[in-house]
């Protein structure tokens, strides 16, 4: 952890002055920041990507500012990532040894594993369900965006706009908005007025 004195100092510091100290980030070269990461985190660092340590020390300078996680909350994030494979806490993987058993289990018998049987090579492949929330195949949805409105058709396993195929909804929202929205979420209201239901 930091040393008292660096938190005063870094608690002292205007909003502005952050916003300065975080955009001069991406001037400095990757030896720089790396020894910035040291200085802001008390620990060196093996990593070389220089938008990781920008990204990293912005979130460390912001944190001694304006505050960090909650005990409440770092509680959570410890029940919930205990079994999760994060690099830096390789120990939570491993069960405490309180949980282990003390006797061994006696061994099963083993069971014959059945052979796969194949599928007959004119048997179609396994179609997913299709989403409830699209309307039929060969449905209309028109988007108003920007004060322009885009047509895209539903078809049975894909979408078409300006006749061109999508396979997903997402990818005919970045088509049209050039964001990387959620699909389903562009086209919400939309979706729900080609199904009949309410705008």
């Amino acid at each position: 952890m930091q040393p008292r004195s660096e938190a005063r100092t870094f608690a002292q510091i205007t909003i502005n002055e952050l916003q300065l100290r975080v955009d001069a980030l991406d001037a400095m070269t990757v030896s720089q920041l790396r020894e910035e990461f040291e200085r802001v985190f008390d620990e060196p660092t093996a990593s070389r990507n220089k938008r990781y340590l920008v990204k990293w020390i912005a979130y460390r300078m912001q944190e001694l500012v304006h505050g960090g996680l909650s005990e409440r909350a770092r509680k959570r994030i410890e029940e919930l990532a205990r079994n999760a494979p994060i690099r830096r806490q390789l120990r939570l993987l491993v069960p405490p040894v309180k949980d282990l058993p003390t006797t061994l289990a006696e061994p099963s018998p083993q069971r014959p594993v059945p052979k796969p049987v194949d599928a007959p090579a004119s048997a179609p492949p396994p179609r997913s369900p299709r989403d409830p929330r699209l309307p039929q195949a060969g449905a209309i949805v028109r988007k108003l965006f920007h004060e322009v409105e885009y047509e895209i058709r539903v078809n049975e396993s894909d979408f078409e706009y300006l006749g061109k195929r999508c396979q997903s909804l997402s990818g005919v929202a970045r088509a049209t908005t050039r964001t990387g929205w959620n699909g389903f979420l562009c086209f919400e209201r939309e979706l729900a007025q080609a199904k009949g239901g309410e705008p």
